[in-house]
């Protein structure tokens, strides 16, 4: 492909890099011809037979010059300001990689030409993606590499030539470079002395995430010898370059756009209407965007991230739509990954935006809650132990030895930057952390506050109407249960009836331990105290031997910004027209900055052991002024 926008951009990036004058922009570029034959046109950037000035020691003091010592450099964005430059700042600590050094590149996993198909098997769509094939695609693409480049300094001898190659990461990454106008794929190129002099600048693609440590660390070095030059002082120079992790969200960033699955069946009518409403209200910047996909639990066939890198116009990013390790069998008995989470391929893979799958193997039936990302969530930034989490920490639910797919766990763990933290699940009937917990921005010190579910405190509230003569007020007025064959029946009671249900006494008391179980593992890795932890009242009961949120779980809700929490509605008692549970949290969430902006979800989500977090994914704003994962010592 040629096309006069690629080269432009080369030849400017040529002169920003290694120094030349804006007439020199306008000539055309220097390329390297991977073959070795000659350049196609004249030099567009400062020779590098530079001299340096010093004074003799005699009474004239006049001027000498010291030729620069012959050598080869070879420079990235070691100092990760987004630019590459042949000073100090990028050649320092270059050939190794650490917190305070070493250049990024990206996993170049999006569509950019909007090429990949959007049908076809699993393995299919997951392959396609512009870091899997060795062509430039489109001109957006060549913004997801990594610059380097390399020069020569000195006096050059004309028959010198530099060999540039991959020696570590080979099979991760490779090269584009510019030839005779044509980017072109390699991992390997010879430049000669004229295109030495002159400047190479080439692009560094990588063609994966870390999925495995112990296969790849996501290191990649580049190496440049120089032969043909024997009085060179430096004849090899090397760049350590480190991938981008796939990094998760969490609930300190403001929602940029909210997700729910279209779906043509009673009951959704109500709860997308609602849910309009509230992002509406809430002011989510892309609004609600209703996903073709038959499966109602948006939350827990995907999980959105993002990849990261410095650039000159600042971070560039790669948002990341990362499809459940579930598997489904068929009517058929064949079993493949599960239906709804396709549409990180055939909705979101597009520019700047990667479908993703993780996914380890063929796995039992046992392990189906556990590999939906509604067991997935981040806890936000802390410090505790003298360890810094400055991205947050993956927070997953497990039951037992249960835990989920090993390959995606596997590659949450090789990312580096948000080791999973597991608490026991196992006892719910879903066995997902949104059932009992959430995160809220706060002005304490910490910076947020972590909200929990408090059956006590539940009880307490149904006590206390009972004691003040409100004992026969109707709970779940006007709303039905479903039973196992979809039949409908009335589950209005009252305050009183509640308290004498034995089966939600006695789930509600199991509950409050087993909360406080998972409560004191996210204390103890986290240093949160009691007063960080602010109590969510609703009731539990017991469904096929295992948890189940009795009151919609008022916990299983959606921070929007560090304003307006979505909460399903909990059809509570009603004293003096007020609702008591929904008066209760919206007291609890204004303690901390926060208003309740309730969604109906009874008949598509609560009474099928799910509420509005499992309803709904978001893509959340990435912080761009707060800490990078690069600084984090990996």
């Amino acid at each position: 492909m040629r096309s006069g926008k690629v080269l432009g951009a080369a030849a400017i990036l040529a002169a920003t890099l290694i120094g030349c004058s804006d007439s020199a922009v306008e000539e055309e570029p220097i390329v390297v011809d991977v073959n070795n034959t000659s350049t196609n046109g004249s030099n567009n950037v400062a020779t590098n037979n530079q001299t340096t000035t010093g004074t003799n020691n005699g009474t004239n003091n006049h001027t000498t010059t010291a030729p620069v010592a012959v050598g080869i450099d070879l420079q990235a964005d070691t100092n990760r300001d987004g630019v590459v430059t042949f000073d100090a700042a990028d050649d320092e600590g270059e050939d190794t990689w650490d917190a305070s050094h070493g250049a990024v590149f990206l996993a170049n996993m999006d569509d950019d030409d909007r090429s990949c198909g959007r049908s076809g098997n699993d393995a299919t769509l997951a392959d396609c993606f512009d870091g899997n094939d060795d062509q430039l695609d489109g001109e957006a693409d060549l913004d997801d590499m990594a610059q380097i480049v390399v020069r020569s300094t000195g006096d050059l001898p004309a028959e010198a030539t530099a060999n540039v190659k991959l020696v570590a990461g080979q099979d991760y990454a490779q090269f584009f470079v510019n030839v005779n106008g044509t980017w072109t794929a390699s991992q390997e190129f010879t430049a000669t002395a004229a295109e030495l002099k002159a400047g190479v600048g080439f692009r560094l693609e990588g063609r994966d995430i870390v999925r495995d440590t112990s296969i790849w660390d996501g290191t990649v070095r580049v190496e440049a010898t120089l032969t043909g030059a024997p009085d060179a002082e430096v004849k090899t120079d090397t760049v350590e370059l480190h991938v981008a992790p796939l990094v998760f969200r969490h609930h300190l960033d403001p929602a940029r756009e909210l997700y729910s699955s279209e779906l043509a069946i009673g009951g959704d009518g109500a709860f997308t209407q609602s849910l309009k409403a509230a992002v509406t209200a809430a002011g989510v910047p892309m609004g609600h965007v209703e996903l073709s996909a038959e499966d109602q639990w948006t939350q827990d066939y995907m999980e959105t991230g993002y990849m990261a890198m410095p650039t000159a116009n600042g971070l560039k990013i790669i948002d990341v739509y990362l499809r459940s390790a579930n598997i489904e069998q068929s009517f058929q008995g064949s079993t493949g990954l599960r239906e709804g989470g396709r549409v990180v391929y055939t909705k979101f893979h597009g520019v700047d935006t990667a479908g993703m799958t993780a996914y380890g193997g063929q796995h039992s039936m046992q392990c189906f809650f556990f590999n939906e990302t509604g067991t997935t969530e981040t806890i936000p930034p802390f410090t505790h132990d003298g360890k810094t989490w400055p991205l947050g920490r993956i927070l997953k639910g497990e039951a037992g030895s249960i835990r989920g797919d090993q390959g995606m766990i596997k590659m949450m763990e090789s990312q580096g930057v948000q080791t999973p933290l597991f608490i026991s699940t196992g006892w719910l009937l879903v066995g997902h952390v949104d059932e009992t917990v959430s995160f809220l921005k706060s002005d304490n010190a910490r910076g947020w506050v972590m909200l929990a579910n408090d059956a006590t405190m539940a009880i307490n509230l149904f006590q206390d109407l009972q004691t003040q003569g409100d004992g026969s007020v109707p709970v779940f007025q006007g709303e039905y249960w479903v039973d196992d064959y979809g039949r409908p029946y009335n589950a209005a009671t009252t305050v009183s009836q509640i308290l004498q249900d034995a089966d939600v006494m006695s789930a509600s008391a199991d509950a409050v331990i087993e909360v406080g179980d998972q409560l004191d593992v996210i204390k103890t890795a986290t240093g949160l105290t009691d007063e960080d932890i602010v109590s969510v009242p609703f009731t539990h009961w017991h469904y096929d031997g295992a948890s189940i949120a009795h009151q919609p779980g008022m916990v299983n809700g959606i921070v929007v910004n560090d304003r307006q929490f979505m909460a399903p509605d909990p059809h509570g008692p009603k004293v003096d027209g007020v609702d008591v549970f929904k008066a209760a949290l919206q007291n609890i969430l204004a303690m901390n900055g926060y208003e309740a902006l309730f969604v109906e979800d009874w008949d598509m989500y609560h009474r099928l052991a799910g509420e509005i977090h499992c309803a709904t994914n978001v893509v959340r704003d990435v912080n761009t002024t707060g800490t990078q994962w690069w600084e984090m010592i990996r």
